[in-house]
């Protein structure tokens, strides 16, 4: 979400519109300059919506284009993430929309691989921490995101 922030400031759009986006410029810290906003950010949001729409398997979707790039897609595989990257922690949690409600977290300095699922050792409070600021980021506009 911070590359259209980042292009428009580049360009010299008007601060009042990049203000308004969700994202933030990381120009001044990509030309070494001091940006508490975007320093301060310890979590981000990261969503994907698969074809939930089409019932097919990987296998069985048709090929909707003559493109050599297109890969089908499983239709329950629409998730929304939190990355946490903090001065004590460094995780990522995820939650499947499908029948199953599959959640994935990663405590990334223990299993920086994600070699396996750490969703187990995560307390109840833990989880519903993690799943409000989902809620929280995938309602937030603008400056309200930080």
């Amino acid at each position: 979400i911070d590359i259209a922030p980042t292009i428009l400031d580049i360009v010299g759009v008007d601060d009042s519109i990049i203000e308004d986006m969700d994202g933030r410029s990381f120009w001044k810290y990509a030309q070494g300059q001091s940006d508490p906003p975007f320093l301060h950010r310890g979590d981000l949001l990261i969503t994907y919506h698969g074809e939930g729409q089409n019932p097919c398997g990987m296998s069985e979707c048709p090929y909707p284009w003559d493109d050599v790039l297109w890969m089908p897609d499983s239709f329950n595989n629409t998730y929304h993430c939190v990355r946490t990257i903090a001065d004590r922690e460094d995780s990522i949690f995820c939650r499947f929309e499908d029948e199953e409600d599959f959640v994935e977290f990663y405590n990334l300095q223990e299993n920086p691989f994600q070699l396996g699922n750490d969703n187990s050792n995560l307390n109840h409070v833990q989880r519903q921490r993690y799943q409000q600021r989902i809620k929280e980021l995938m309602q937030c506009q603008g400056s309200s995101c930080s």
